[in-house]
């Protein structure tokens, strides 16, 4: 009986042992997962790669808001032209009318206006130099003033004969050019006999009489004498 009993409390015991020893392998899983698993998870996740889908919204919602923003270049010619000098920009616009200058009109004392300037300097008398300035610009708005002064004269009054005229007048009918009588008088006739003239020499076809003129019909204008 006594063997029955001490069988039993044996097997009562081994029992509790093996509880109790798989009741603190549990206890020590539990512990090592929450110690040591876990945070490794957590970082394998945060490098672990993004999925495709939320990399391309990613991206697209971190390109910058002016990256999508076209400017539309600005023509250059139109640049030139709103950076140009107003001074220098008149008298292209002045000598473009004379006949002098067939560049554009922007601004800039390039090298076909500093050409211009000069050809118009020699046809003046002045002394030339090829500079876009205020001397170049007033003399020739004053001189495109008097010519449309004395246009407006000879329409209302009987013109005043000009031995330079009538020198101009005689040279040009000697050469084949026909520039009317020779009375002093520089009317249509004469005007179109100089341009005439002027343009078979390769000079700028204005119409008037200056000292490249002059110069050219080998006559002595008495502004000059």
């Amino acid at each position: 009986m006594s063997t029955s009993n001490g069988r039993s409390t044996t097997a009562s015991f081994a029992a509790r042992l093996v509880v109790a020893l798989l009741t603190a392998a549990a206890c020590t899983a539990i512990i090592v997962n929450v110690v040591f698993l876990q945070p490794l998870s957590s970082r394998e996740a945060s490098n672990t790669p993004d999925p495709p889908a939320i990399r391309h919204a990613a991206a697209r919602n971190s390109v910058p808001l002016v990256s999508e923003i076209r400017v539309t270049p600005e023509d250059p010619i139109a640049r030139l032209v709103a950076a140009g000098d107003p001074l220098v920009r008149q008298i292209q616009t002045e000598l473009q009318g004379l006949g002098y200058y067939s560049g554009i009109v922007d601004g800039t004392s390039d090298a076909p206006t500093k050409a211009a300037i000069i050809a118009y300097e020699r046809a003046s008398g002045l002394s030339p130099d090829g500079k876009a300035s205020r001397r170049v610009l007033d003399h020739i708005l004053y001189s495109k003033h008097i010519a449309e002064a004395a246009r407006f004269t000879a329409s209302t009054t009987a013109a005043v004969p000009s031995e330079d005229v009538r020198k101009v007048q005689t040279a040009l009918n000697g050469l084949g050019f026909d520039a009317g009588p020779a009375d002093g008088v520089l009317g249509d006739k004469t005007r179109e006999a100089i341009r005439a003239f002027q343009t078979y020499r390769g000079l700028p076809a204005s119409g008037v009489i200056d000292a490249m003129l002059a110069r050219e019909l080998g006559v002595v204008l008495a502004s000059e004498g």
